[in-house]
């Protein structure tokens, strides 16, 4: 039994032959559709790709940018006057005053120079 062959009958080989011609196109069409198919995808992806790696240069390019000017920006902090430092020299301005340290015979003439152009 082990040996024995299904046999198919004489009668319809040309029957099974035509099945199985158009079960082989049928897996033809198959394999031809998803080899498209396939070959789409692997088009849009290596496309999709190409412009993730466009944006991955702009981000680094801006990032390099702003590194330069946090860089720049930190570099130059040293340079500005720090609050308590603008508070101190404020005090200091208010116990000044200058203008408090004219002499009255300075505000005259002052007051007479003013007049004497409103004249002429």
């Amino acid at each position: 039994m082990e040996n024995e062959v299904q046999e198919v009958p004489q009668q319809y080989p040309d029957t099974r032959l035509r099945d199985l011609e158009e079960k082989n196109k049928r897996l033809r069409e198959r394999l031809l559709l998803l080899s498209k198919n396939l070959l789409d995808i692997k088009e849009e992806l290596e496309k999709e790709i190409f412009e993730l790696k466009n944006k991955n240069n702009l981000l680094e390019k801006t990032v390099e940018k702003t590194k330069t000017s946090t860089d720049s920006l930190v570099e130059g902090y040293s340079n500005f006057v720090k609050r308590d430092e603008m508070l101190l020299l404020e005090r200091m301005l208010k116990d000044f005053q200058p203008l408090e340290f004219m002499r009255k015979k300075d505000v005259e003439e002052l007051i007479d120079a003013k007049l004497s152009k409103g004249k002429t």
